[in-house]
């Protein structure tokens, strides 16, 4: 049996300009989360369910799936 994990880290600099790092998002991938668009949509889906997207000063995204 084989696993799949996907992790997204968020690096930002704080006031005291130090640079910071976070795990943003853990979580098993499904078949299709391996490669581009499906991986953005999994991430956003995921963030949405977390409150995440809130807290990106800017994003963009057009997915056509």
């Amino acid at each position: 049996m084989v696993f799949s994990f996907a992790g997204t880290i968020a690096h930002f600099v704080d006031d005291d300009w130090n640079l910071v790092k976070r795990l943003v998002d853990f979580h098993h991938m499904g078949d299709k989360e391996h490669a581009g668009a499906y991986a953005a949509k999994a991430f956003v889906k995921s963030a949405v369910g977390r409150g995440g997207l809130k807290k990106i000063s800017h994003i963009h995204l057009k997915l056509n799936i």
